[in-house]
């Protein structure tokens, strides 16, 4: 009777196993080198990513670093497994280097993945 018990109280008791640590996995480098881009022109950028949670994953928002960076993404759930992608828009309005973030966040995970875009305009 002890022993039946002691197996009830642990399979009952027993913690869930832990959700994925990150719940994506970045199929591009997480810093995007443009390269040498024309003045006044705006570049995109498609980062894109593949779900790693047994559930579907919704973008709750994208975060721009500075008002030179714009984002975009669908705001439809991505199946496990699947890919989903952000857009970013960086408008070369200033010349010279420049390293620009954007930091994403998922319903239902804490904190945030920052991508970034760097490069020089001419």
């Amino acid at each position: 009777m002890g022993l039946l018990l002691t197996l009830l109280l642990t399979t009952y008791f027993a913690p869930a196993a832990p959700p994925p640590s990150e719940p994506v996995a970045w199929l591009d480098k997480m810093t995007f080198d443009t390269g040498d881009i024309p003045y006044g022109e705006d570049y995109e950028h498609v980062f894109t990513f593949r779900n790693t949670t047994p559930d579907s994953l919704l973008v709750d928002n994208v975060r721009v670093g500075c008002g030179c960076t714009a984002s975009d993404w669908l705001e439809t759930p991505v199946a496990p497994g699947e890919v989903g992608e952000i857009r970013v828009t960086y408008d070369a309005l200033s010349r010279g280097y420049f390293r620009k973030y954007v930091k994403v966040y998922f319903v239902g995970h804490r904190g945030g993945h920052k991508l970034w875009l760097e490069g020089y305009v001419e």
